[in-house]
């Protein structure tokens, strides 16, 4: 992330009155990766299951076509990596025998992604004939394309591929739990408080008056019976 946007993150953290209740420390950067991966997948998928629900309830062409695409792009998204970044995605073998169903449906929207949305490949969701047509009458003639394209699911299909979408939902947020926990592991293990001297972490916000005074009392108790 760079600086300016990570900037643009704390003043946003540090704006929130609510947060002034509490510390809130930044995670080393090599710690927080996979979290916000996990993090961002979840939000991707929840924006998924909103596209659907909504697609149950709209008529409009071009405003199905854009839900449409939205569930294709951001499932794939979940699915697929960067070489760059390395982050973490779902991985395909993650159905098990029992979920065939689901896996067919996974299938078939990657099979979407990769052939319909993402590039135009060989796909049975869109198809076109191109014809030379003539007009004897005006003598002008051209070239031109009868094209079918499908615009959204079938409705039938829709409670299916919510029943897939929550189904990733409950494992994104396990994964995201897990390395929250190995996260909160590692800090507690290997980092320290700030005013310790060594390996201390970093507080990203400016806590009340009341809180710190709080802190206060409980330093002084500490040193009390020391």
């Amino acid at each position: 992330m760079s600086n300016e946007k990570e900037e643009k993150i704390i003043r946003h953290l540090r704006s929130q009155k609510e947060n002034n209740d509490s510390f809130i420390f930044k995670i080393p950067e090599h710690l927080e990766r996979k979290n916000i991966a996990y993090h961002s997948i979840i939000l991707d998928l929840k924006t998924c299951k909103e596209a659907l629900l909504q697609l149950q309830e709209i008529n409009s062409e071009i405003v199905q076509t854009s839900l449409f695409t939205t569930v294709i792009i951001l499932y794939g998204k979940c699915f697929t990596d960067s070489s760059s970044t390395k982050s973490p995605k779902l991985q395909s073998d993650l159905f098990s025998s029992e979920n065939e169903n689901l896996k067919k449906l996974h299938l078939n929207l990657m099979n979407m992604r990769h052939n319909f949305v993402a590039h135009r490949g060989q796909t049975e969701h869109e198809f076109g004939k191109a014809y030379f047509q003539v007009y004897p009458k005006t003598n002008t003639w051209g070239i031109k394309v009868a094209l079918q394209r499908r615009h959204s699911f079938e409705k039938i299909e829709i409670p299916n591929y919510l029943e897939l979408i929550n189904h990733l939902i409950r494992i994104a947020v396990d994964k995201y739990d897990k390395v929250g926990k190995k996260i909160i592991s590692h800090i507690m293990t290997k980092y320290n408080y700030p005013g310790s001297g060594k390996n201390e972490l970093e507080l990203l916000n400016e806590i009340g008056a009341e809180l710190e005074n709080y802190v206060t009392n409980i330093k002084r108790k500490r040193k009390k019976y020391k």
